[in-house]
C-alpha cells in the first residue's frame, strides 16, 4: 500500500499537469486561489465558522488558514503565499508543516496585503475566490472565470489515488462516529446527546465537520435535512436517523443510518405505547428492505451507466417495498405514474463526494459547463453525470412520512392506492434514509462506507 505522501505526491502531479494545459487552452499566464477571509457576524464582532476555499484545498490541507494565497503558474512550482500573523488575541497558524510543503514555493507573510508584491510582473492572472474586492486592489480583473471554473469542476469529479485515501480515512472517522451514536442512542439518551457522543468519537468539532450533522429522533426522521438537537428525550423512542459525516485534509465523508429502538426499550406495556411493537416490527422491515435494495443497487453499478437510471430504478425498487409491506396497493410503475413515489422518496438517489459534500461537477454534461439538469420528474436529482472510473459519490435511498407530502398525495386523485391507516401508524417514526459512499473502480464499486464499518466490527 502507497504512502498518503507518495499518493500525494502523484496527485500534486496530476493537478500541475491539469491546471497548465486548460491555462494554457483558456489564454491565462496563471491563477491565484485565495483561501478565503474570516467573516464576522452582523453587527458583532464574533466569527463565523471558517471554510477555505475548496480550490484551494485540492491543492494543499490547509483547513484553518484564512487570507493564504496559491499563484498557479505553467512550468513553475506552485507558489503559497502562506498567511501567519503576530497576533495575541488568537493563536496563529504557525509556520507551515508536513509531507505536503516540500511540493511548493512557500513565502511567509504576517498581512494579507503582501500578496500583491508576489504579483509584480504577473500579467494576465484570474482569480479564485469570493474576495473580488482583495482582486482588484491587486490588478486582477479575471475573477472566477466560468469557463475555466467549469472545465476544473468537470475534471475534480474523478479522484485521483491521494483523494480516494482521503475520503477512506474519512469514512474510517465517521463510522467511529455512529457506531458509538448507535449505542447512545440505544441507551435512551436525547438527540444532544447523541450528536456530543458522535462528536467526541470523531474527535472532530462540530465547525471542522464537512456539514451540520442530522440527529433525528422519532418523526424528527420525516424531515429531511433536519437541523436541531432537543435536549431532552421523548417519552417514548421509536427510531432514530443519523446523517453525519466527518472529514480528512478537507475531504468529507456523507454517511446516513437508519435505527429502531428494541422493543424492549419501547415499554409495549404502558397505555401510552399501543401497537408500537407491532409497528416497529413493520419499521424495522422496512429498514431491512431498503438496506437490500441499496446493496442491490450498488452491487450493480458499473462504469458507464447513467446515474439519472440508476435512480429510476431506485424508485421501482422502493415502490416494490412499498407495495410488499402493505402502505400502497399498487405496483412499482403505477405508483411512479402517478406520483405516489414522490411522496415517499423525494429526494435524489445521491451525488458526488469530495472536497465538498455535495461536491460540483453533477450537473455538468461536458468540461464547456454545459448544463446537465436534472429532468422534471426527478428536480432534485445533484447528479446527472455518465458513471466514470474514479468518481465517489453517494448512493442514499429513502423511505418517509413527510406530513405535507402526504396530505398533498392524499388529496390527489391516486389517494385510494394508499393504505391511510398503516401510513398513520408509521408516522410517529419519522423516515428512513441510508447512504454509502461509494468509490466507482473499473471493476465496480469500493463501498468505503461498509469497509470502515466492517473495519470496526459492524456488519
Amino acid at each position: 500500500m502507497q504512502s498518503i505522501e507518495s499518493l500525494y505526491c502523484d496527485h500534486i502531479y496530476q493537478l500541475q499537469s491539469r491546471y497548465d494545459r486548460l491555462l494554457d487552452e483558456q489564454g491565462y499566464d496563471g491563477l491565484l486561489i485565495h483561501a478565503g477571509s474570516t467573516q464576522s457576524y452582523y453587527l458583532d464582532d464574533n466569527h463565523r465558522p471558517f471554510k477555505t476555499n475548496p480550490h484551494l484545498l485540492a491543492w494543499a490541507p490547509l483547513t484553518h488558514h484564512p487570507e493564504c494565497c496559491l499563484l498557479i503558474r505553467p512550468g513553475y512550482a506552485p507558489r503559497l503565499f502562506y498567511y501567519n500573523p503576530t497576533d495575541f488575541w488568537y493563536k496563529p497558524a504557525g509556520a507551515p508543516d508536513g509531507f505536503w510543503t516540500k511540493y511548493f514555493d512557500i513565502e511567509i507573510m504576517d498581512k494579507p496585503d503582501q500578496v500583491s508584491r508576489g504579483l509584480e510582473g504577473n500579467k494576465n492572472i484570474a482569480f479564485f475566490g469570493e474576495r473580488a474586492d482583495l482582486a482588484e486592489k491587486w490588478g486582477l480583473t479575471d475573477i472566477n472565470p466560468k469557463p475555466l471554473l467549469s472545465a476544473l469542476h468537470w475534471y475534480r469529479a474523478c479522484k485521483t489515488d491521494y483523494e480516494v485515501e482521503c475520503l477512506r480515512r474519512a469514512n474510517d472517522i465517521a463510522a467511529k462516529g455512529h457506531l458509538l451514536a448507535e449505542r447512545t442512542f440505544r441507551n435512551g439518551a436525547s438527540e444532544f446527546e447523541i450528536q456530543m457522543a458522535y462528536l467526541s468519537a470523531t474527535r472532530q468539532r462540530e465547525s471542522e465537520l464537512p456539514y451540520g450533522n442530522i440527529v433525528a429522533l422519532n418523526e424528527n426522521a420525516s424531515v429531511l435535512h433536519y437541523q436541531y438537537y432537543q435536549c431532552l428525550k421523548p417519552d417514548l423512542c421509536h427510531s432514530f436517523l443519523i446523517d453525519a459525516g466527518a472529514a480528512y485534509n478537507g475531504y468529507a465523508s456523507d454517511v446516513t443510518r437508519t435505527y429502531c429502538q428494541d422493543i424492549e426499550m419501547l415499554g409495549k406495556d404502558d397505555s401510552g405505547a399501543r401497537n408500537l411493537d407491532l409497528h416497529e416490527s413493520v419499521f424495522s422491515a422496512l429498514i431491512d428492505a431498503l438496506d437490500s435494495a441499496q446493496q442491490r443497487l450498488i452491487g450493480s453499478i458499473k462504469p458507464g451507466q447513467s446515474f439519472i437510471k440508476l435512480h429510476q430504478q431506485m424508485c421501482l425498487d422502493i415502490g416494490a417495498i412499498l407495495q410488499q409491506h402493505k402502505l400502497v396497493n399498487a405496483s412499482a410503475e403505477a405508483q411512479l405514474h402517478q406520483g405516489i413515489l414522490r411522496a415517499f422518496f423525494p429526494h435524489g438517489l445521491g451525488h458526488l463526494l469530495g472536497l465538498q459534500v455535495h461536491d460540483v461537477g453533477g450537473l455538468q454534461a461536458d468540461a464547456n459547463g454545459t448544463p446537465a439538469l436534472a429532468p422534471d420528474d426527478y428536480p432534485f436529482l445533484r447528479l446527472t453525470r455518465t458513471l466514470e472510473t474514479g468518481m465517489v459519490f453517494t448512493i442514499e435511498p429513502g423511505i418517509y412520512l413527510i406530513d405535507s407530502l402526504l396530505a398533498e398525495l392524499k388529496a390527489g386523485s391516486a389517494a385510494s392506492a394508499v393504505n391511510w391507516s398503516m401510513v398513520d401508524s408509521l408516522r410517529p417514526f419519522g423516515g428512513i434514509r441510508i447512504e454509502d459512499n461509494i468509490h466507482l473502480t473499473a471493476s465496480g464499486c469500493e463501498n468505503l462506507t461498509r469497509n470502515s464499518l466492517a473495519a470496526l466490527g459492524k456488519v
